[in-house]
């Protein structure tokens, strides 16, 4: 058990973000190994459904990083797509 509460939430979310560190950068390198890309359609796609779903947002989903962040996710997804095409063979 835990002595603490603040004992139990540092060995809880410490646990919880390596293992999210460690999914993220498997996910990256099988992006990588993969050759999986997001093309600018798909950008600009996801882009206006963001847009459309939170209009007031859109100076901070204008923003490059922002961008960068939405690029990442479709990455993401598209990986994990993948990752379970691959186990349904």
């Amino acid at each position: 058990g835990f002595k603490t509460r603040e004992e139990w939430q540092e060995k809880e979310f410490k646990q919880a973000a390596e293992r999210r560190v460690q999914a993220g950068l498997i996910l990256s390198e099988l992006s990588k190994l993969e050759k999986i890309e997001v093309t600018k359609d798909e950008l600009d796609a996801r882009h206006a459904e963001m847009l459309a779903q939170y209009p007031n947002m859109k100076d901070e989903l204008d923003k490059p990083e922002a961008r960068r962040d939405l690029a990442n996710r479709l990455i993401t997804e598209k990986t994990v797509d993948r990752l379970v095409e691959l186990n349904a063979k």
